[in-house]
């Protein structure tokens, strides 16, 4: 007897430029997942997101165009199961493969990483509570970050410049950056 179980695949649409033409649709997951989150896309058809495994912590991954799918964690990202923010959660992705997001730092706090398309992952900004989103070919990151992480209060948005030089954003009470395209222009909400 075959075991049910709730599944969240991720799922990639190849929209064609004929308009009466259907997508090609594949799905997939992550080996070993309860819940696969593809978040971003790049030009090459590479995927990033994240995924939850069966204790409740987050991995981020990446698919190649072909499908291949490697997982990666943040080292010393906080594995504390259940807890929907513990581990690694990848949120945007360049051309040249640069994935960016958040994981789990002390006291329940995020913070920010880049992971090159080599593999080679740098954590940044240990005192803020970031949550990077969107990365540009130039290596501009665009995010939020908690003003009073404590309270949880408001949330500002952030540039992060390739030199690590960071740039508040702040319009009305609350600016949440949800997107960065490769001419700087960054989308959100802003909470009046």
């Amino acid at each position: 007897m075959s075991k049910l179980r709730s599944l969240t695949v991720g799922i990639a649409a190849l929209v064609s430029a004929h308009a009466n033409a259907a997508p090609t649709v594949t799905l997939f997951d992550v080996p070993g997942s309860t819940q696969t989150q593809p978040i971003a896309i790049n030009a090459a058809g590479t995927i990033t997101g994240f995924f939850v495994d069966s204790s409740g912590i987050n991995h981020g991954f990446v698919r190649s165009a072909g499908g291949t799918i490697m997982t990666f964690d943040v080292p010393g990202a906080a594995q504390k199961p259940g807890n929907s923010l513990a581990g690694t959660q990848a949120f945007g992705i360049n051309n040249d493969g640069t994935i960016v997001g958040t994981y789990a730092g002390p006291h329940g706090l995020n913070r920010g990483f880049m992971r090159s398309a080599d593999g080679t992952i740098t954590t940044f900004n240990p005192s803020l509570d970031l949550f990077p989103v969107a990365i540009d070919d130039k290596g501009i990151i665009t995010g939020r970050w908690t003003v009073n992480p404590i309270e949880k209060a408001t949330f500002e948005g952030f540039i992060r410049q390739a030199n690590g030089g960071l740039v508040r954003l702040k319009y009305g009470t609350t600016t949440t950056p949800v997107a960065l395209n490769n001419k700087r222009t960054i989308v959100g909400n802003v909470l009046q």
